[in-house]
């Protein structure tokens, strides 16, 4: 889907954060945005309306619950956004296969994680920073889901072991034997008459 399709136009180009200045104009980057350039500059291409693809000259990453960019072309009225993503650098086939356990020094509470965060920032990869952002946050969900299945499975236990108590209570004075008889106290059977 092409971006003019998503995004309105402006009426009021001078309150939009993303008013496309005038060619000959100074270079003014938007409040929140930085410039799209150098070695930590997003890929994040766009399609105009002409069919023309551009890359933004200025983005804006949010670290939310899900990472995402916004992104501006000085050609263009509208804003852009889309989730980000670490881009691939290698091909499916030839990236090399990580075991789960590897990752373990991306952790929220690695002891190391100063030094591992300072070296993926180093990397001057946007995208980089963000996927180390989301593996976090998928580890902390998945650590607070298994502590409530372990809830879950002890609360199982407990009502088991207390419907096991109840059973051995209910045996001992032989339940089902009193309230047998004392329905058939409370509804005799009628006698056949012959």
């Amino acid at each position: 889907m092409e971006h003019h399709q998503v995004w309105e136009r402006r009426e009021t180009p001078t309150a939009s954060p993303n008013y496309t200045p005038s060619e000959d104009g100074p270079d003014i980057v938007p409040a929140g945005f930085v410039r799209n350039t150098g070695p930590g500059a997003v890929h994040f291409p766009i399609t105009d309306s002409r069919g023309v693809v551009h890359q933004p000259n200025y983005v804006q990453v949010a670290m939310t619950y899900d990472p995402f960019v916004l992104a501006i072309v000085k050609s263009s009225p509208y804003l852009y956004g889309q989730a980000l993503h670490i881009r691939p650098h290698l091909m499916t086939a030839c990236r090399p296969r990580y075991d789960p356990s590897d990752l373990h020094v991306f952790k929220t509470y690695h002891q190391e994680r100063a030094s591992i965060d300072a070296v993926v920032r180093s990397l001057n990869d946007e995208s980089a920073i963000a996927e180390v952002h989301r593996y976090r946050r998928l580890k902390t969900e998945q650590a607070k889901l298994e502590c409530n299945m372990q809830r879950i499975l002890q609360s199982i236990h407990d009502a088991g072991m207390e419907q096991e108590r109840i059973q051995i209570c209910m045996e001992s004075t032989n339940l089902l034997a009193h309230l047998e008889f004392a329905q058939q106290l409370h509804c005799p059977q009628r006698s056949r008459r012959s």
